[in-house]
């Protein structure tokens, strides 16, 4: 029989995939952001296939699940940064975020507390990118704030052990994060389309 944490884990890598695939092929940053989300999608997909069928992928869940929060994440900030500065040299950008958080993840692997603070720090970046795109379209920079602070309070206030209601408190985590990836996405592409 099939729990709670691995639905809701197959519905947060539905929702981050098709988010992600959809900013991958939108402008500025965009693509950015898109890769971001692409890499939380395989971590909750590692998660689903573990807590179904897989229960030996613990550790590559683990280490997915790491570098969503140490490398995706800040990928989504770094879209949402990118859209609003230096917007025409968002390829070269995306290429030198993504190597540089990657090469920060492995120098910090033993730090448990790094990908929550590299999550923070992407969450931030989008803060800023979307006040500085808010002349552009306001309720898309509302929508993509909700988005970086619903990931905030997901992992700060919801994960842990334990249940609430229906669900245990990783079930609501991923539907928390779920519910921001795709505003993270739509306000994105909806500031995006504002300024094509």
């Amino acid at each position: 029989m099939l729990n709670d944490v691995a639905i809701t884990d197959a519905l947060l890598a539905i929702v981050a995939g098709v988010e992600g695939f959809r900013l991958l092929s939108s402008s500025r940053g965009g693509p950015t952001a898109g890769v971001g989300l692409l890499m939380v999608a395989l971590a909750a997909g590692f998660g689903a296939l573990r807590f179904t069928i897989a229960p030996d992928l613990e550790m590559t869940h683990q280490g997915v699940t790491r570098l969503a929060s140490q490398v995706g994440f800040p990928m989504v900030g770094v879209g949402w940064l990118n859209s609003l500065v230096w917007p025409e040299h968002a390829r070269q950008g995306r290429a030198y975020a993504f190597v540089t958080f990657v090469l920060l993840a492995i120098a910090f692997i033993g730090n448990p507390f790094f990908g929550t603070i590299m999550a923070a720090l992407g969450m931030a970046a989008v803060v800023v990118g979307a006040v500085g795109l808010g002349r552009h379209d306001a309720w898309g920079v509302t929508i993509g704030i909700a988005g970086a602070l619903g990931v905030v309070g997901s992992g700060l206030l919801v994960n842990g052990s334990g249940s609430w209601g229906p669900f245990t408190r990783v079930a609501w985590f991923h539907l928390g994060l779920a519910a921001s990836c795709w505003a993270l996405a739509f306000g994105l592409r909806r500031v995006l389309g504002r300024l094509a």
